[in-house]
C-alpha cells in the first residue's frame, strides 16, 4: 500500500475528477516537501503536494500522509476530486461512485412511493387546499367548457349568416322576417 507520506518528486498520482461527468487524470508530483521529523509525528502533518498534470501544475492542500487516496478540493478549479497514490486506490474510488449511483437509481421507485404518501398526509392535514385545488380544476373546466361553447356560437353565427345571406340579417336588425 503506497501513502502520500511515501511518494517522492516524479511519482505517478491518480485524479478522479467526481462531477456529473467523471473522468481521471494522471500526473506526477512535481513539489512535495521533505519529510525531516522522524517517527509518529511525521505521520500527523497534512501534505502540500503539487502535481504536473498535463503541463499545469496544481496544488493539493492538506493531504494526509498515511492515506492512500483522499478527497480533496482543486485550488484551480475548486471542485472536489480524489487523489490517489495507485491505480487499485483510484479503481476503488470509481467503484464506490457506482455503487452509489446505483443505490441512487434503485432508490427512485421508494421516493416516489414516498412523496405519493407524504402528500397524502399533507393533504389530511390541510383538507382546505385540497377544496381550494378542487374548486380551481372546476374553474379551469368550466373556462375551458365556456371557451368551447363561444367557439359553437361563432360558428352557428357565421352558418346562419352564410345561409340566410348577410345583408338580409343585418337590415333587419339581425332577425330574419
Amino acid at each position: 500500500m503506497i501513502q502520500f507520506q511515501n511518494l517522492r518528486q516524479g511519482s505517478q498520482v491518480f485524479i478522479l475528477h467526481k462531477g456529473m461527468t467523471p473522468y481521471y487524470e494522471v500526473g506526477t508530483v512535481e513539489q512535495i516537501p521533505a519529510m525531516q521529523m522522524m517517527g509518529y509525528y511525521q505521520s500527523m502533518i497534512p501534505l502540500d503536494i503539487t502535481v504536473r498534470v498535463n503541463e499545469q501544475l496544481i496544488p493539493y492542500r492538506q493531504i494526509p500522509p498515511t492515506a492512500e487516496s483522499a478527497k480533496v478540493t482543486s485550488q484551480t478549479t475548486g471542485e472536489e476530486v480524489c487523489l490517489a497514490c495507485s491505480k487499485e486506490a483510484i479503481n476503488a474510488e470509481v467503484d464506490m461512485l457506482t455503487r452509489q449511483s446505483i443505490d441512487a437509481i434503485n432508490s427512485v421507485p421508494m421516493h416516489e412511493q414516498r412523496i405519493k404518501t407524504l402528500q397524502q398526509i399533507h393533504d389530511q392535514l390541510n383538507p382546505e387546499k385540497v377544496k381550494e385545488a378542487q374548486q380551481a380544476q372546476e374553474i379551469d373546466s368550466l373556462k375551458g367548457q365556456v371557451t368551447d361553447l363561444s367557439k359553437m356560437v361563432a360558428e352557428l353565427t357565421a352558418q346562419l349568416k352564410e345561409k340566410n345571406g348577410t345583408s338580409s340579417f343585418q337590415n333587419n336588425g339581425g332577425t330574419k322576417r
